[in-house]
């Protein structure tokens, strides 16, 4: 790292200065492995209302497709803590920066998923419609279950109980598909997955630094992503968008 007296450095450039070849070094040697998936807007866009065509079958309805990862190591995420005061109370939030190797440029909507690095959440599902894990990259899952209600017709207060769910027995998981082998629950309930999966963010947009003509793209500012439900990724031989 380049860190030079004001006085030595040309007055094109601040005092504190790192050349891209230093900062690839820094990330190939101390950076966390990731892929980065470009975006793209998806060819339904219509110039005369510059909005996606929400029948569209391969992007509705967030008008973006993906390109396949890219595998590459990135410094992050770097947060920078805020505090929001709601009526129910207050709530912590942050946007959270990366940096990434020189000369990668990911637009706007561009998903960062850091490989190594694994969540726990919980995923809410319905049998018979909504049978596909919506977090993007799912790494196994460790529990499920339903909920039963177990109060009478018509009697109050409602009471319900959680029922578990056996992954190999009343269902199945490969990749982010769920089969179902027992009969129960009924069709159209609602049941909970909790598994673990990648972390994943949202590029927002580039940090830049220019000095004396170059560009210096060091810091991304990113947004959290639980889990954004593609359609092309739950159709056969579409996960790669």
């Amino acid at each position: 790292m380049a860190l030079q007296d004001a006085s030595a450095v040309a007055p094109a450039f601040s005092p504190f200065h790192m050349e891209p070849a230093e900062l690839d070094g820094l990330l190939d040697a101390h950076g966390a492995p990731a892929e980065i998936r470009t975006a793209m807007r998806c060819g339904c866009w219509a110039a005369s209302s510059g909005q996606p065509d929400p029948g569209c079958d391969r992007c509705y309805p967030f008008g973006y497709v993906w390109d396949a990862p890219v595998t590459c190591r990135v410094y992050g995420p770097s947060r920078r803590g805020l505090r929001r005061y709601e009526l129910a109370g207050t709530l912590d939030v942050g946007d959270a920066w990366f940096s990434l190797p020189t000369g990668m440029r990911p637009p706007h909507y561009s998903r960062i998923v850091l490989t190594a690095s694994e969540i726990t959440v919980d995923d809410t599902l319905t049998r018979g419609r909504e049978d596909v894990i919506r977090f993007s990259r799912p790494v196994a899952v460790t529990r499920a279950h339903w909920s039963q209600r177990t109060s009478a017709p018509g009697v109050t207060p409602v009471t319900r109980t959680n029922v578990p769910l056996v992954l190999g027995t009343d269902l199945s998981v490969s990749g982010r598909r769920v089969t179902w082998i027992a009969e129960t629950p009924p069709p159209g309930t609602r049941y909970v997955l909790q598994l673990r999966a990648l972390a994943e963010y949202i590029v927002w947009e580039p940090q830049d630094r220019n000095e004396a003509g170059v560009a210096l793209n060091y810091k991304f500012l990113c947004k959290r992503l639980d889990f954004l439900r593609h359609p092309a990724e739950g159709v056969e031989g579409m996960d790669t968008y």
